[in-house]
Order: C-alpha cells, then sequence, then structure tokens
C-alpha cells in the first residue's frame, strides 16, 4: 500500500515537491478512509486533528454555515488536500467538509513535522 500511496502523492502539489525520501516516509504514515454520500469527514467549529485530508477518489464539498445557510465554498477532487490552515494554525475549522460522493480520503496520521 505504501507504494499506491506514493505514486498517488508525487503527482499533486505539494507533494510532487518533496524529496522522495520524504514522501516516501509519509507514505508510510497515512490511513485510507473510505466516506459515503453526505457523511461528515469534520465540521465547522470543531478543534483540528493533527493531519491533513488528501482526496485519492471521488470528491469533497467544503461548505460555511452563515446565518442558517450551507454555502458551498469549495470542491475538492482527487488529489486536493484540505484541512491544512486550521492544522497549522490549531485553530477551528472554519468549514463543514461532507463526502460529495463515495469518496476514499486518504490522510497522514502521526506526528511527524513535514508542514
Amino acid at each position: 500500500m505504501p507504494t499506491k500511496i506514493f505514486d498517488f502523492l508525487k503527482i499533486y502539489p505539494p507533494f510532487d515537491f518533496f524529496e522522495p525520501a520524504i514522501l516516501s516516509d509519509m507514505a508510510e504514515h497515512v490511513e485510507v478512509q473510505n466516506r459515503l454520500k453526505g457523511e461528515i469527514i469534520f465540521q465547522q467549529g470543531e478543534n483540528p486533528v493533527s493531519f491533513i485530508y488528501v482526496v485519492r477518489e471521488g470528491s469533497v464539498d467544503l461548505y460555511r454555515a452563515d446565518d442558517g445557510d450551507q454555502k458551498l465554498i469549495d470542491r475538492c477532487d482527487e488529489g486536493r488536500h484540505f484541512g491544512l490552515r486550521s492544522m497549522l494554525a490549531k485553530d477551528a475549522y472554519a468549514l463543514t467538509a461532507f463526502a460529495a460522493g463515495k469518496t476514499v480520503i486518504t490522510y497522514r496520521s502521526g506526528q511527524r513535522p513535514y508542514f
């Protein structure tokens, strides 16, 4: 599995700029999650986790709740990462992330300081 993760990540920014040894180490420390359409990945206002998400298949919609309305801010498709800003700032998520269809998400786990 790490080889498949390495081969996937190496073609997408910012991972395409990483040294192969660092990217290989990252690939050894990821988890893969399968999410169903409409499933919440994280919610606006929640404290961030210590990893970022990368869409491997499918897509993820990012919404902001304003005055009770959900406004679509962005759609992340294959290769896009999300959740990075909150993790780096150690600040609550500013958006809610939903799986827009059957989605496979890869995320870095552990405490290695890649970013």
